[in-house]
């Protein structure tokens, strides 16, 4: 997630950027984050992290130069 941006817009922004894919009509479907879901680094750090969980019911794969779509 960048600065200020909301779990569905970063889900979308991340589904486009990795894979192609352009993801509309996103549920949140559930959260996970909390000392419960930390982990602690062979260094001794706790990093803060949580984990999203959403839906998305309509998609569709961009054509770029690098698949079979062009």
């Amino acid at each position: 997630m960048k600065h200020g941006e909301c779990l569905l817009s970063a889900a979308q922004r991340e589904l486009n950027e990795e894979v192609g894919l352009d993801i509309r009509n996103v549920t949140l479907l559930s959260v996970f984050s909390g000392p419960a879901h930390r982990q602690t680094s062979p260094d001794g750090n706790m990093p803060g992290w949580g984990a999203a969980l959403s839906l998305a019911r309509d998609f569709m794969r961009i054509p770029t130069a690098g698949n079979a779509d062009v």
